[in-house]
């Protein structure tokens, strides 16, 4: 990862962390094991990784729905529609990496 992508990155992180302060958003946290089996099983092959050839859907589209979805399904109590789709995505992204991060780190 480049010097301005992590750049970028950390910028985003501080922007969602002032959203959440500012109680526009909630805060960032991983999915549960029930969340994250709920996402699997309602909408397969949501990932690129994991995206089925037969599926018309491109690439953006498999991303947007899956945003969407997160947003939509385990963060109800938002209002996301009047926030700026950047935004949106930027949190789902941020949600889902830290649900498929490797490790477990205490919360200061």
């Amino acid at each position: 990862m480049s010097d301005k992508t992590l750049d970028v990155k950390k910028e985003s992180e501080k922007v969602l962390a002032r959203l959440a302060k500012e109680g526009k958003i909630p805060e960032i946290r991983p999915l549960t094991r029930k969340e994250r089996k709920q996402l699997n099983k309602d909408k397969k092959n949501m990932f690129i990784s994991t995206h089925d050839v037969n599926d018309q859907r491109g690439p953006l589209e498999v991303q947007t729905d899956t945003v969407d979805y997160v947003l939509d399904n385990f963060f109800k109590d938002t209002d996301w529609d009047d926030l700026p789709n950047n935004v949106c995505f930027a949190f789902a992204t941020s949600v889902l990496a830290a649900t498929f991060k490797d490790y477990v780190a205490e919360k200061n």
